[in-house]
């Protein structure tokens, strides 16, 4: 995406990008039916060392958001619901840390 297009992404634009991903590319399709938004995706095993990553690799990708590694926690990564908040608030941030220089 554009980053003009990624700045006016919804939180649930997000949240359905993100789910797409992990169900398309991290679970199989048995565990896929049951996983919810606000499920744990440690606790539910769909993360893993190498998962992780995968994800890192599609948040940076998809969204043009840099992630410090402090960032990654349970607290911003255990679900997908969080996932996507995270990704809107760094969004929200990168966007007017860019109008600010432009100005």
């Amino acid at each position: 995406m554009r980053p003009e297009e990624v700045a006016i992404l919804k939180q649930a634009d997000i949240q359905q990008m993100i789910r797409r991903f992990v169900l398309r590319e991290l679970i199989t399709a048995d565990e896929a039916k049951d996983l919810k938004d606000d499920d744990s995706l440690f606790q539910n095993e769909v993360l893993d060392s190498v998962s992780i990553l995968q994800l890192l690799a599609f948040v940076d990708a998809e969204f043009d958001v840099r992630i410090e590694s402090e960032d990654v926690n349970p607290d911003n990564f255990d679900s997908i619901e969080r996932l996507a908040r995270y990704v809107k608030r760094k969004l929200a941030c990168d966007s007017e840390a860019s109008e600010k220089m432009a100005a």
